[in-house]
């Protein structure tokens, strides 16, 4: 899989599987997940579907879209580690998936199984595709982008949406509608969820989520999956509204406070949705990812992977490497990214892209898209994304000899502690 064109809402939009960067409910009111006996019931289903505790071995790599039978990538890793979430071409990864599209999926780690998640409440599948998952940290919700129009009731605008997937009671929600649940006719896309599923980020060019967005751009928005509110992400200290043009991802921190994003300048921001403190970060920067506990933000910046710490301002370069390192994931302690680099680690001579984890306290940096031999990866490696602890690392591969068995001459997701 290279950098092929794929066809969404009749545009084209070209996926570069080296950069993540890619690339509106009717009258339907958001349900809350208030009160107290509803959130008890949910909570023990929740702790019946998952009580096993994470058991896999130190130094594991595994596939964990199996041996599909379609391209698949995009993955995003639960708080422990134990879900990953990921879009695929496959049709073989569910019984009776027969809709020919790209479909999201989270495969449990522990137990191996996978469920499909771009699905209507009744369980009917997508007609359209779907893509960018972006999993809760407990793994219960899934937030994604889908051209399909048959996720919710009277979903009739015929454009990209941002969706939420309640894995426990099967319940769909869409996103990017305003406070009152109409729906809007531009495009919802690069949806990020925070850690507790509470809120939801996204990109939208449409100007009738809130009131008053007259600036004629993509802009940044939190959907607040409780009450219903949206507010816009992309204003000034002051509340006044950007007029950068910018099209970027809005990862967001565990509790939704925080908000980190890029303009067309390559300036890298950190939002504080409660106080509405905007504070630059970086220039000449892109790609901001931030940790759950929304104290660090990392970024690439001029071929090389930085952090910044926002308690103390330091800001620490974690690459220096001879090729380009980029797509930054943090997560407690340690940061992944891929690289071209060659001389981040010694022996590496396979000329490919790959992907490295960085330990912020101890400075060790490892080559993470290698086989449990040690065996260099005969392929690209990217995408990578990172569990809050730390300690788990998916990311999305075309090699062949990761792990053994590897026959299905397609691009898989593969996870690795």
């Amino acid at each position: 899989m290279t950098n092929a064109p794929r066809t969404l809402y009749g545009c084209v939009i070209r996926v570069i599987l080296v950069d993540r960067d890619r690339r509106a409910l009717p009258g339907w009111a958001y349900p809350t997940r208030g009160g107290i006996v509803a959130r008890l019931l949910a909570a023990l289903a929740l702790m019946a579907l998952f009580a096993v505790p994470v058991s896999a071995a130190a130094d594991e790599i595994a596939v964990v879209s199996k041996a599909s039978d379609g391209h698949s990538r995009q993955p995003s890793v639960s708080g422990d580690g134990r879900y990953v979430a990921f879009e695929s071409r496959a049709g073989n990864l569910v019984p009776d998936d027969y809709n020919g599209e790209y479909d999201v999926f989270v495969t449990d780690r522990v137990k191996g199984t996978i469920t499909r998640v771009s699905t209507a409440a009744n369980g009917e599948e997508a007609d359209e595709a779907s893509e960018m998952p972006t999993i809760s940290a407990d793994g219960r919700y899934v937030a994604f982008a889908s051209v399909a129009t048959n996720l919710v009731p009277g979903d009739t605008n015929d454009v990209l949406d941002v969706f939420v997937k309640d894995l426990v009671t099967g319940a769909v929600v869409r996103a990017n509608v305003t406070a009152s649940g109409a729906q809007v006719d531009n495009v919802g896309d690069f949806p990020r969820i925070s850690a507790d599923g509470r809120h939801v980020s996204f990109t939208s060019y449409s100007p009738d989520l809130v009131p008053g967005d007259t600036n004629n751009n993509a802009d940044g928005f939190v959907k607040n999956l409780d009450t219903g509110e949206i507010s816009l992400v992309t204003t000034n200290s002051d509340g006044s509204q950007w007029h950068h043009p910018h099209n970027a991802i809005y990862p967001i921190s565990a509790d939704g406070r925080r908000v980190t994003f890029q303009n067309a300048r390559r300036e890298v921001f950190v939002k504080d949705m409660s106080t509405g403190a905007l504070t630059r970060i970086a220039t000449a920067a892109e790609q901001p990812s931030i940790s759950a506990d929304g104290t660090k933000v990392a970024f690439s910046s001029k071929g090389d992977v930085h952090v910044v710490d926002l308690t103390t301002g330091e800001r620490t370069r974690v690459t220096n490497g001879d090729g380009g390192s980029r797509t930054p994931s943090v997560g407690a302690n340690r940061v992944v990214f891929d690289s071209a680099a060659t001389n981040l680690v010694p022996g590496d001579t396979n000329g490919q892209i790959d992907v490295f984890v960085k330990d912020l306290g101890t400075g060790a940096l490892t080559r993470v898209s290698v086989a449990a031999s040690g065996a260099q990866a005969n392929s690209w490696a990217n995408e990578a994304a990172i569990s809050a602890d730390g300690r788990v690392v998916a990311f999305t591969s075309d090699a062949t000899n990761l792990v053994p068995g590897d026959a299905n001459s397609k691009t898989d997701v593969f996870a690795t502690h």
